[in-house]
């Protein structure tokens, strides 16, 4: 089962920008699979270090686009990343010590993404568009 089901509120109509988001989808749904196959609510490591760190990779993917286009949404959309990256890396030491249950979290980390995408994102995508830009896939 899906906790996150990629659809069209999602696409923004950037190839790269938009695989790259089913991909975060993809993983944080193999992290609710992971929660609901076991009981006790504990995911394995890799499946929070693959999120984290394709989170990292698709970030810096978004920043890099932003300083090459010179984008006023640079600033406020950066300190987005930087928190919801601080958030993960909170999420991740939490389970890793038992102070948290996995599925305590994942709500908050979905919600957080689809916002993001909804909103912040959909202001990127609108501004390199402006820019001229255009997606390399």
């Amino acid at each position: 089962m899906s906790v996150v089901t990629w659809d069209t509120t999602l696409h923004l109509g950037f190839a790269d920008i938009d695989d790259q988001h089913h991909r975060l989808i993809d993983l944080i749904n193999e992290f609710d699979d992971a929660v609901h196959a076991d009981q006790a609510g504990t995911v394995p490591a890799s499946v929070i270090h693959d999120l984290l760190h394709y989170a990292i990779h698709h970030f810096s993917f978004e920043e890099t686009l932003m300083d090459q286009h010179q984008l006023t949404c640079s600033r406020v959309h950066k300190d987005e990343h930087r928190q919801l990256l601080a958030q993960m890396r909170t999420i991740q030491a939490d389970i890793e010590s038992g102070a948290a249950q996995a599925r305590e979290l994942l709500v908050p980390l979905r919600t957080w993404l689809t916002e993001h995408l909804q909103h912040a994102d959909a202001v990127l995508v609108q501004q390199l568009k402006a820019k001229g830009a255009r997606s390399l896939l």
